[in-house]
């Protein structure tokens, strides 16, 4: 069971605050793709082990309390051979996600996350309450910290994330996303480092093309966001 660290609660959100989080993170209804690029490098030595590069789509669920906020997604993420930009593959697995649920609330000044993902005896929900807004001159940097402790068939694993959204007037928005873990299966024992950078599309046919095409071949799914919560109940099981 996924469990997370949960530490003082967060300042600097409020109504106006949280309206331009969720329209940047997750748009109006209509699906958004935030399409990422990044390293997995090992720690403490620095090695490029592998490129990366993903999709998150997801899309708002309206609602009518206007604290509240519904998000459905899903993630794929490649690993490539930091020399021939080709997928690694064998033993490396991508990372997939066919559904994320998430739940937001304003709770005072606080944002509160609610993740679910998995499917049958292995559904885990996870709880954040770290986020930060912080105000700059031309826009807002929205900062979501995540510790967390879980039990897999590998054993126990701790990592530590974090999220910096990029909300800038006249410019799309942007992810910087770092990792501290065990380095992924397939990559062999110690720890490593994985760092991503995103930007937000609101097209599918916005991506980079030879991403798309590798949608259309290989991840069919991953061309949209769930649908609804009924599809979200067929997939956990």
């Amino acid at each position: 069971m996924l469990t997370a660290l949960i530490l003082a609660s967060s300042n600097g959100f409020n109504q106006a605050a949280f309206d331009q989080f969720i329209n940047m993170r997750v748009g109006k209804g209509k699906p958004v793709y935030w399409h990422c690029t990044g390293e997995l490098y090992s720690f403490p030595e620095g090695k490029l082990l592998a490129k990366l590069d993903g999709v998150d789509v997801a899309r708002l669920i309206p609602g009518d309390n206007k604290t509240k906020a519904t998000q459905l997604s899903r993630k794929i993420f490649r690993y490539l051979d930091p020399t021939t930009g080709k997928e690694i593959g064998g033993e490396v697995k991508r990372i997939e996600y066919p559904y994320q649920w998430m739940e937001y609330e304003l709770v005072g000044d606080t944002l509160s996350t609610t993740v679910t993902q998995g499917k049958g005896t292995r559904i885990q929900k996870l709880t954040v309450n770290q986020a930060q807004c912080r105000p700059m001159q031309d826009g807002t940097i929205f900062s979501v910290p995540l510790f967390v402790s879980v039990t897999t068939p590998r054993g126990k694993l701790d990592a530590y994330e974090n999220y910096d959204f990029f909300v800038v007037k006249g410019r799309p928005h942007r992810l910087s996303w770092n990792r501290f873990s065990d380095l992924p299966p397939g990559f062999g024992p110690g720890k490593g480092v994985m760092q991503m950078v995103a930007r937000r599309y609101d097209r599918v046919t916005d991506l980079p093309k030879a991403f798309q095409e590798f949608l259309q071949k290989e991840a069919l799914l991953w061309l949209e966001p769930p649908k609804d919560l009924k599809e979200i109940e067929a997939l956990q099981k």
